[in-house]
């Protein structure tokens, strides 16, 4: 809904910020790190939480953007109005800013809803948890586990698609 919203009023940076936040895995903090260069090698590499972290983005989420990106006039791919390094508020005040005026709720208008639903479609469509936490930069399966979580309502249409006796 958010994102057929904003493609029908052109809010063609917005979008992509969502569409590279849920299409990666990155965290706002990554996301306003990401330059130009990515675009040619499908991936970014930066250092972050102490460590080296790689960014791997799909060839479909480049294909679909290029032709927006060659418009951009910086060498990241979402500048703030100055053409320098958007702040990580300024991300989320934009998903939050859209997000209200769309009428969606609240609770999901933050940046880090976005790697959750990353997370939660990479596992339904591929289930190697290790490959999932490496795309996420955890050091630890254990924090990639928490995706594994089933919500209340999907724990409850489980149980009541498997106990059919």
């Amino acid at each position: 809904h958010l994102l057929a919203c904003l493609e029908a009023d052109e809010k063609r940076k917005i979008y992509y910020m969502i569409k590279f936040l849920a299409g990666t895995g990155c965290r706002a903090s990554e996301l306003v790190k990401l330059e130009k260069e990515c675009l040619q090698t499908g991936e970014f590499t930066m250092w972050t939480k102490g460590k080296i972290r790689r960014i791997l983005i799909p060839r479909n989420l480049i294909k679909e953007s290029r032709e927006y990106f060659e418009t951009v006039p910086s060498e990241f791919l979402f500048p703030n109005k100055y053409g320098k390094q958007m702040s990580t508020s300024g991300v989320g005040s934009q998903i939050k800013k859209y997000g209200l005026r769309y009428g969606i709720r609240d609770e999901v208008l933050h940046p880090h809803a976005f790697r959750h639903l990353f997370a939660i479609h990479f596992l339904k469509q591929n289930k190697n948890i290790a490959l999932l936490s490496d795309l996420l930069g955890h050091e630890s399966l254990n924090t990639t586990a928490i995706y594994l979580r089933l919500s209340a309502a999907e724990q409850k249409k489980q149980l009541d698609k498997t106990v059919n006796w």
